[in-house]
């Protein structure tokens, strides 16, 4: 299936580049596209920004070739959210905003519509005084993020009112059991399936 605002786009099905192929339609190619985000992450935390940043136009590049696989919201939030951490790391701050605003230019995923997106790189940035381009990410990503019990709201509201709140994924709200089902099974479906298949 193809979400609504790609109803009159091609969507091709039964090939690698349906929304979600199955294992005979799924190619080495798209394995890589699917490992890749820990992959960046795994280099990130070990310090080792050039792999990561290497690894990150890699996703980059795969994400064009697979616009209508379902993990393609992920790897434009994350991309450009590791990348903009790097650049706030080596001191630039000025390109990590520009990096935190283009990762809310994401369509979202299974995942991002339902807990919403990392904000580490927002609320350093808001700290940093980057109040523009804060603003305008969470108004981004307020787009996708279906489940967010109003806190993006909350948080505008504060930040238009000078206050600095700490932005959290979980921040302001406690999760629902319906957040935490919908989560387990955004995570678990490709195995359910896969099992499904297979007997």
């Amino acid at each position: 299936a193809c979400n609504e605002e790609k109803v009159e786009r091609d969507c091709p099905r039964g090939t690698e580049h349906s929304w979600n192929p199955s294992n005979k339609d799924t190619t080495d190619r798209l394995n890589r596209f699917y490992s890749l985000d820990d992959l960046i992450s795994a280099e990130y935390e070990k310090g080792n920004y050039e792999t990561a940043i290497e690894y990150t136009n890699e996703y980059l590049e795969l994400a064009d070739i697979y616009k209508e696989n379902w993990n393609f919201g992920n790897a434009i939030h994350d991309s450009y959210r590791y990348l903009g951490l790097i650049s706030y790391n080596q001191g630039d701050l000025n390109q990590a905003a520009k990096y935190l605003v283009k990762s809310s230019e994401s369509t979202g995923s299974p995942q991002l519509d339902t807990f919403g997106p990392e904000l580490d790189l927002a609320n350093l940035l808001l700290q940093e005084g980057k109040i523009e381009e804060v603003t305008v990410y969470l108004n981004g990503i307020k787009k996708f993020w279906e489940m967010d019990n109003g806190v993006i709201n909350n948080w505008l509201e504060q930040i238009n009112n000078g206050e600095q709140p700490e932005l959290s994924k979980f921040g302001g709200h406690q999760i629902t059991l319906t957040q935490k089902i919908v989560s387990w099974l955004s995570l678990l479906w490709p195995v359910i399936i896969s099992l499904i298949i297979y007997f």
